[in-house]
């Protein structure tokens, strides 16, 4: 997940180190840039839906009881304010959301990413990209920061 302007210019999705040994794992081409494919239609919307979901239950701790405190605050605000400062590697979906809730007029997008492999072809890390069987024919994109 990852949060665009109106244009579809990648505004929101942190850079981590973790990326350069991903990277270099998976024999993509030195210096390659971030590649998007975002999810639209049908299954962007059931993507969407799963997330909402998802996040609706992770959160829903904070409801149960104040006085509960977790690592990152004790209240949905404090867990925001905690991932729009700090952003944290394999948790795309609290980071993207937490910049969006402070910037509603951008987009909040769901879909794939991944970096261009020294063969020519695209190694999807996140996500399921457009090479994927359930997504034939959908076009990506590269970054544009």
């Amino acid at each position: 997940m990852w949060v665009e302007d109106k244009k579809g210019n990648v505004v929101c999705d942190p850079w981590f180190k973790e990326y350069d040994y991903i990277k270099r794992v998976r024999n993509c081409e030195p210096g390659a840039e971030e590649m998007y494919h975002a999810y639209t239609g049908e299954k962007g919307r059931k993507w969407m839906a799963r997330i909402q979901k998802d996040m609706k239950e992770k959160l829903s701790i904070f409801d149960l009881d104040a006085g509960i405190v977790t690592q990152w605050g004790s209240s949905k605000k404090q867990v925001w304010a905690e991932f729009y400062d700090n952003p944290k590697f394999q948790m795309c979906t609290f980071n993207a959301i937490s910049y969006w809730k402070k910037n509603k007029h951008l987009v909040l997008r769901v879909g794939a990413m991944g970096w261009r492999t020294r063969t020519g072809k695209i190694w999807w890390e996140f996500g399921m990209g457009p090479n994927m069987a359930s997504d034939r024919g959908t076009a990506w994109s590269p970054t544009r920061r």
